[in-house]
C-alpha cells in the first residue's frame, strides 16, 4: 500500500472520518501533485512543493478557490506524513491565499420578487410554501433554524433554535406570522408536532425546503440564482436595517457581531450603477444648465460689443 493509499485509508476510518466526495476530491487533487512533482511522498522537499504552487498559479490563475482547495489538500496530506513519520518535520506546508472582499453583493432577492413568488404559491392553494417562505422572511431565520420550529410557537411569540456554530438563540414570530402559520397549520392534513414537517413525521429537511423555493423561482419566471432559502435571511436584513437600524436588525439575526450585519446591507451592483446614474445625471444637469449660461453670457457680450461698434461708427 503506498503512502497515499494509507492517507486515503486514514480519511476514511481515521479519528475524524470524510465523506466519499470529499475523499474523491483530495484524490483528485493528489493525482494532480503527484504528475507534477513526480517525487516519492516520503521524498518530498520545499523545492517540489514551491514548484506545484508555482504550477497551479500558472495553471490555474483566475480561479482562487481551486487552487485553494488544492492546497488544503496537500496540506492534509503532508500533515498526515508529519505525524506518521513518514517526511521530515521541517518540509513547507503552504497557506491558502486570500480574496480580497468587495462591499458589493451579488443580485439579491427583492420584496416585489417576493411577492410574485407569493402570488404564485397562492394560485397554487400551496399553504405550506407561502407559510415557510413568510417564516424565512419575516424571522430572518437561517433555514436550518427555521426548520427546527414546532407547533408551540403559534402560542408563543419566540423559539430557542440552535444556529450557527451550535450557539442557542431565539427566533421572534410577529402576530402577522403567527396567523399565517396558525391558517397553514389548522388546514393542513399532515398532523405533526414540526411546523414543516418531512419525511416519516421528521422535520423538513434542508433540501426539500430548498426545492420548494426554486421550484416557484421557476414559475415566478425569477432567476434560480437569486431564490434559496438564504436569500430571504438578506431581504429581512435589509429591510430591518432600513427601518430599525443595524443594533437591532442585528439582534434580530442572531449576529454577535455588527459587521456580520453590516454585510448583508450592502448595495448589489445593479442598486450602486443606479445609485452612480443618478448623481452623474444630476452632475451632468448641473454642467449642462452652466454650459447655457455661459452661452447666453457669450451672446450678451458679444451683441454688446456689436452695439458699440455700431453707435461708434455712426459718430
Amino acid at each position: 500500500m503506498s503512502l497515499y493509499d494509507e492517507f486515503f485509508f486514514d480519511l476514511e476510518f481515521g479519528k475524524h472520518p470524510k465523506s466519499q466526495h470529499t475523499i474523491a476530491a483530495y484524490r483528485s487533487d493528489l493525482a494532480i501533485f503527484a504528475n507534477v512533482v513526480q517525487t516519492p511522498p516520503n521524498q518530498i522537499t520545499n523545492t517540489d512543493i514551491r514548484h506545484y504552487v508555482r504550477y497551479l498559479k500558472a495553471t490555474y490563475p483566475d480561479s482562487l478557490p481551486t487552487r485553494n482547495r488544492k492546497i488544503i489538500a496537500l496540506r492534509r496530506f503532508l500533515k498526515y506524513l508529519q505525524d506518521t513519520q513518514h517526511c521530515c518535520l521541517d518540509v513547507w506546508l503552504p497557506t491558502t491565499e486570500k480574496q480580497a472582499r468587495l462591499n458589493i453583493l451579488s443580485e439579491t432577492l427583492t420584496a416585489r420578487e417576493f411577492s410574485r413568488l407569493i402570488y404564485y404559491a397562492e394560485q397554487l392553494e400551496d399553504l405550506r410554501a407561502q407559510a415557510l417562505m413568510f417564516a424565512l422572511r419575516y424571522t430572518g431565520g437561517r433555514i436550518s433554524e427555521v426548520l427546527q420550529v414546532d407547533t408551540r410557537v403559534l402560542k408563543d411569540r419566540t423559539f430557542t433554535v440552535v444556529g450557527k456554530g451550535n450557539k442557542e438563540r431565539k427566533l421572534f414570530f410577529s402576530k402577522a406570522l403567527q396567523k399565517i402559520l396558525k391558517e397553514y397549520v389548522t388546514q393542513r392534513k399532515q398532523q405533526s408536532l414540526w411546523l414543516f414537517p418531512g419525511y416519516k413525521g421528521r422535520a423538513m429537511c434542508r433540501q426539500h425546503a430548498y426545492r420548494i423555493v426554486q421550484d416557484y423561482a421557476g414559475k415566478a419566471r425569477i432567476a434560480l440564482s437569486k431564490v434559496h432559502p438564504h436569500a430571504f435571511r438578506h431581504l429581512f436584513c435589509i429591510e430591518m436595517a432600513e427601518k430599525l437600524g443595524i443594533e437591532l436588525t442585528a439582534d434580530l439575526a442572531g449576529h454577535t457581531d455588527i459587521n456580520i450585519t453590516r454585510g448583508y446591507t450592502h448595495r448589489t451592483e445593479r442598486e450602486l450603477l443606479g445609485v452612480l446614474d443618478e448623481a452623474i445625471t444630476a452632475q451632468h444637469r448641473d454642467y449642462r444648465a452652466v454650459k447655457r449660461d455661459l452661452k447666453t453670457q457669450a451672446k450678451d457680450r458679444k451683441r454688446q460689443t456689436q452695439r458699440k461698434r455700431k453707435t461708434q461708427h455712426k459718430k
